[in-house]
């Protein structure tokens, strides 16, 4: 259900006429997923780019974090499957 949301919105973002702007956030590591949202949207992808390290340390910072989950794992997962793209606009 959460994804079908996530489309509905998209494509209303897509095809919304008027819109000066709007932020999506989404956990795209992937040069394919920012690609089609950049093109779907037609816009630009700010990537907020943190090392490991910064991850993993703010991680263990938040008492409000799930304990359950395996942070770690989930982080270096996702810098794992991260792809560069020469358009995306870089925040450390």
């Amino acid at each position: 259900m959460a994804l079908s949301m996530r489309d509905a919105a998209l494509s209303y973002l897509a095809t919304c006429r008027g819109l000066k702007t709007a932020w999506v956030i989404d956990t795209a590591a992937t040069l394919a997923r920012r690609t089609s949202l950049r093109e779907q949207l037609n816009a630009d992808v700010i990537l907020l780019l943190p090392t490991i390290e910064t991850c993993i340390s703010r991680i263990e910072n938040d008492q409000n974090r799930d304990r359950t989950i395996d942070w770690r794992r989930l982080i270096k997962e996702w810098f794992s499957k991260y792809e560069p793209h020469h358009a995306d606009i870089i925040i450390n």
